[in-house]
């Protein structure tokens, strides 16, 4: 009797233990999941805020309150490479206030470098400012941004960029999470699962650029 209690003992502590285990797999699964989709849900909104500002700045290019200020489509865009743009544009006075003062900024698009304060090993900054000022940056989980020159007959163009001849622009943007799921990563060696969002603009332009 005693020794078929013990095996009773036993076998109920095993049994006990394959239930806990199952229990603490089912919720680092639901742990990862859930962080899964926390993650993806930040890269998309920051995503869309950064595509939001984007076209509203590319789709201004050679845009001036002042039309007498305006310059011709070939001197709009004043330097261009495949992670930076330089154009004229008359940008907002302020957030409620979407009209420029008459007088064209030159705004810089511009990918920096690594970020480093993050897990995430690809992450940047990326620049947005008037040229001449003090550089803004912004760290939403940009891991891609790069841009793509066409000409009116639909061509890319090699580098270096011609900017006269630029029509036609393709925008590649990626955002990754910058922190990832269970991340102990400071060397940024891990393989860590980062949820990634992508966008594409093909063949932005803005009626400005007409040639």
């Amino acid at each position: 009797m005693g020794f078929s209690t013990l095996l009773d003992i036993v076998g109920a502590t095993i049994i006990g233990g394959l239930m806990l285990l199952s229990i603490h797999q089912l919720n680092q699964s639901a742990s990862e999941n859930s962080s899964h989709y926390n993650g993806d849900l930040i890269s998309q909104q920051n995503l869309v805020s950064i595509v939001e500002l984007l076209e509203h700045d590319f789709t201004r290019i050679g845009y001036c309150e002042n039309v007498d200020s305006m310059v011709s489509p070939e001197d709009m865009i004043l330097a261009a490479d495949s992670t930076s743009i330089t154009f004229l544009t008359d940008l907002a006075q302020s957030a409620s206030n979407f009209r420029g003062n008459g007088i064209p900024d030159k705004l810089v698009y511009e990918l920096g470098p690594d970020v480093n304060e993050t897990p995430n090993p690809n992450d940047k900054i990326l620049y947005r400012y008037i040229k001449g000022t003090t550089k803004d940056a912004s760290n939403l989980g940009i891991t891609q941004f790069r841009i793509h020159y066409f000409d009116n007959m639909s061509n890319l163009l090699p580098h270096p960029i011609d900017t006269k001849k630029i029509a036609y622009m393709q925008i590649d943007l990626k955002v990754e999470d910058c922190y990832g799921y269970d991340t102990a990563n400071s060397e940024k060696t891990d393989l860590e699962k980062f949820p990634t969002v992508f966008w594409r603009q093909i063949r932005m332009a803005t009626k400005n650029m007409n040639r």
